[in-house]
C-alpha cells in the first residue's frame, strides 16, 4: 500500500518527536543528448534520483510523472548532460562542465554512498581501477565490493562510474558495455592504457 504509514512506524502519528513527512513527487524528463542519445532523468524537488541512458532500451525503474515544464533539478541536470555530451578532450583539457545538480542518494547504503563520493572525485578524462577506489576508501581488499556498489549507481554519467575500470579489462557498467566504451571514448580514456 503506497503512501500509507503503519502504526508505530517512523512518521506515524503518535511517535514522539517525529512528524509525518510528505512524499516528494517524482518527475521525469527524456532528453536527447549529443553523443549519448536518449537519456531519462528522474528527480524530485530536493534532488536527482536517477539517470538512465536509454540507448539500449533501458528505462527508469522509478514511478514518476513525465514533466516537460520547468523544474529546477531536471533543468540543471539537463544543462549538465548537454554540456557533457558536447565535451570532447581537446589539446589535453576537457571543457568546463557546469555544477552537477543536487543528488538524492539517501536510499543507498553508507558504503555505496562512500564509493560514489570517491568516484565523483575522478576528473573528466581520468580513471581509477576498482582497487584504486577501494584504496581511496582505506579498504584495499574491497575492490569487488566497490564494483558491486558502482553497479547500484542510479545516477550514471553525473556520478562517473564509467571512469572506474577493472585491473585487466574494462569491467562492467549498468547501462551496458557499449555505453561505457562510448563514454570512455568521449573522454579520450584508452581502456587498455593502465
Amino acid at each position: 500500500m503506497t503512501g500509507a504509514i503503519r502504526r508505530g512506524a517512523p512518521g506515524a502519528r503518535g511517535v514522539r518527536g517525529v512528524r509525518p513527512q510528505p512524499a516528494l513527487a517524482l518527475v521525469r524528463r527524456r532528453v536527447a543528448v549529443e553523443h549519448l542519445g536518449w537519456v531519462e532523468i528522474t528527480a524530485h524537488a530536493q534532488g536527482l534520483c536517477e539517470v538512465v541512458v536509454c540507448s539500449l532500451g533501458d528505462h527508469s525503474r522509478l514511478r514518476a510523472q513525465t514533466l516537460d515544464g520547468p523544474h529546477r533539478v531536471l533543468d540543471q541536470t539537463e544543462r549538465y548532460l548537454q554540456a557533457y555530451g558536447r565535451s570532447h578532450v581537446r589539446h589535453g583539457r576537457a571543457r568546463r562542465l557546469p555544477a552537477p545538480p543536487p543528488l538524492d542518494l539517501a536510499q543507498l547504503s553508507s558504503f555505496t554512498r562512500d564509493v560514489l563520493a570517491a568516484t565523483s572525485s575522478i576528473p573528466f578524462g581520468a580513471f581509477l581501477t576498482y582497487g584504486g577506489v577501494a584504496r581511496l576508501l582505506g579498504r584495499p581488499k574491497a575492490a569487488r565490493a566497490v564494483g558491486q556498489a558502482l553497479g547500484r549507481n542510479p545516477i550514471a554519467i553525473i556520478i562517473p562510474c564509467h571512469r572506474v575500470l577493472a585491473h585487466q579489462g574494462v569491467g562492467g557498467f549498468g547501462s551496458g558495455l557499449p555505453i561505457k566504451l562510448m563514454l570512455l571514448e568521449l573522454e579520450d580514456i584508452a581502456a587498455g592504457s593502465r
